[in-house]
């Protein structure tokens, strides 16, 4: 089968262990391994380093597979006009290469976000009757309302009516529909208008597979050595993007407030990049048990979640992810997980054990959990074994991109059965 997946948003290269695959590099793996040929499309510019991505440009990195640049304007906000040009860009790239290539594929993945790019996957599709899944990452344009003032939230379908037009006219012209949860497939199939089918499916983010026991507990005593926390400190982990959607204000406030209460007890490090870093950093100034590191490796990132006690998920109250990709990274080290997210996560470890929930932007909520699990090894050993036991169950690359694949392979058959008839 050839498939071809578009997105803007995949670290490259797609199969170096140095770079952390997200949603398309491990759907990619799988594809890969069962024997499909590949054409990846993504941008040449860099969302996560805000920089151009010199991967783009190299070499195929497998035998099945090939790489296309997208050239976009690129962008420093994640949130900006200057982003809505860059995608605007990409999008006219797709059109103009794909249609220069001879040879048309099987099936084409893509996501929302973005609108611009999955629009014209679909238009380059439908004439050549070639199925399309679309998946939703993010429940796109509802995101832009976060550029609204709080008072004029509710002007949000009339001032980009043009863009949940562009995203009824995408979900009308796809042959599937897959969500990274339960909520973000219901929302696309509102806006489609109409009732869910076998085409339409859920499957969660995952995470690889990690090996918590790989090292000796001294190994990871020296990885927080170099830190500079002490190996007997309660040590809390946010990794991830410093974006609207996430509270580290919170963190930040609830760092202080624990070094003052009991010194040398409780470190917090807040790994990444991203809008709000510098703010973030500033507001951190002179808090002893609270680092930001900035972006990290991979390996270094896993040794560093492997030697922490939580993972903390600090969702701001107006976030509206529901499954994300933090919850899972976390599980694959053997984390408990505090969070602030409602809705889907939140059940999840009501269900399963695996954490604790405090309100939204409350600093007191967040002090209250990491004091409760700081103070109880016990539990704290009880959500770790759990967050384990549910991550290898349910939420493996291994088993959550198998299924992907093969969903993909029959939307795929069943197109061209629905042609020859």
């Amino acid at each position: 089968m050839k498939v071809w997946m578009v997105t803007p948003y995949e670290p490259l290269p797609l199969f170096s262990p140095e770079v952390r695959p997200y949603r398309c590099g491990m759907l990619a793996s799988a594809l890969v391994m069962r024997g499909h040929e590949l054409r990846f499309w993504t941008s040449s510019f860099d969302h996560f380093s805000r920089a151009e991505n010199r991967s783009c440009l190299a070499e195929p990195t497998h035998g099945t597979v090939s790489v296309e640049c997208l050239c976009g304007k690129g962008y420093s906000r994640g949130a900006s006009f200057r982003r809505f040009l860059h995608n605007k860009s990409l999008a006219k790239d797709f059109l103009l290469k794909a249609r220069a290539i001879n040879s048309v594929p099987d099936i084409i993945y893509t996501q929302i976000p973005s609108l611009e790019l999955a629009e014209s996957v679909v238009l380059y599709a439908k004439p050549r009757n070639i199925p399309v899944v679309v998946d939703v990452r993010d429940p796109w344009p509802d995101v832009y309302t976060r550029l609204l003032p709080g008072f004029a939230k509710w002007l949000a379908p009339v001032v980009f009516s043009s863009e949940y037009a562009r995203l009824r006219r995408i979900l009308a012209n796809c042959a599937g529909i897959t969500g990274v949860s339960e909520t973000y497939l219901a929302w696309a199939l509102a806006h489609a208008d109409r009732p869910r089918t076998e085409a339409d499916e859920v499957f969660p983010l995952g995470f690889p597979q990690q090996s918590v026991a790989a090292m000796p507990p001294e190994y990871y005593d020296e990885v927080r050595k170099n830190f500079g926390i002490p190996k007997d400190a309660f040590f809390a982990v946010f990794a991830g993007n410093f974006s609207s959607s996430m509270n580290l204000e919170t963190v930040v406030a609830a760092a202080k407030i624990l070094y003052a209460k009991h010194p040398g007890k409780i470190f917090f490090l807040l790994a990444g990049a991203g809008d709000s870093f510098a703010r973030i950093k500033k507001l951190a100034d002179n808090t002893p048990n609270l680092l930001l590191p900035g972006l990290l490796g991979t390996a270094v990132l896993n040794d560093l979640l492997r030697s922490a006690d939580v993972g903390l998920a600090p969702y701001s109250s107006a976030a509206i992810q529901s499954l994300p990709n933090k919850p899972f990274e976390y599980m694959a080290a053997s984390l408990p997980i505090i969070s602030s997210l409602e809705g889907e996560l939140k059940s999840l470890i009501e269900r399963t054990s695996i954490g604790v929930h405090y309100t939204p932007d409350d600093v007191n909520g967040l002090v209250g959990c990491i004091l409760r699990l700081s103070s109880n090894p016990a539990e704290l050993e009880a959500m770790s074994n759990s967050s384990q036991k549910v991550f290898a169950s349910d939420y493996r690359q291994e088993i959550i991109y198998a299924r992907f694949s093969a969903y993909l392979e029959t939307v795929s058959k069943q197109r061209t059965e629905s042609v020859r008839c």
